[in-house]
């Protein structure tokens, strides 16, 4: 684990997401972990569309009641401009709330409003909306190689791998 990762807690409770983190609950996968096509008629289908960029326009919605529909998100928060799409992540084996949610407004001012409110209250709890930020994952930094005869020479380990990239530390 990167000193980075030990620093920063992931997941919705820092308005932080991960690649392959469902919105709705009802994401389908398929082989190699590839997500399916997103339906564009979906519900949470252009929150998803965007899931690894930067999108000004989208926020997380943390400390959402399990009662909390996603009609009862759209509204409350269609008071500080149009809402493009909306989702709550549900629990896949209980089908309850997970207590967050996604909005995408369609105008990135809409968010700031939102994040100049100093409180929201939703179906009486009070929820903690921040802008959502796509986790980027770090690429792999480290292999293990392993049925190498022990007399093979370093050089010749970097030669073999260097054609993939830059190698660092041989341990």
């Amino acid at each position: 684990m990167t000193d980075v990762e030990q620093q920063q807690p992931k997941g919705p409770q820092n308005g932080h997401y991960e690649e392959g983190e469902g919105l709705d609950g009802g994401e389908e996968m398929v082989a190699d972990g590839a997500e399916a096509p997103v339906n564009p008629d979906t519900e949470g289908s252009k929150i998803n569309a965007s899931k690894n960029e930067e999108d000004a326009g989208k926020m997380f919605v943390g400390g959402l009641s399990w009662d909390t529909s996603k009609k009862d998100l759209k509204d409350y928060f269609s008071k500080f401009g149009e809402v493009v799409d909306c989702t709550i992540k549900m629990d896949p084996a209980t089908g309850r709330s997970r207590g967050f949610g996604f909005i995408l407004f369609k105008d990135s001012s809409c968010a700031d409003r939102v994040l100049d409110q100093k409180e929201h209250k939703l179906d009486g709890r009070v929820v903690d909306p921040k802008r959502a930020m796509a986790m980027k994952k770090e690429p792999v930094r480290k292999i293990f190689v392993g049925g190498l005869h022990p007399d093979t020479p370093e050089d010749k380990i970097r030669e073999y791998f260097g054609s993939f990239g830059e190698v660092g530390i041989l341990t």
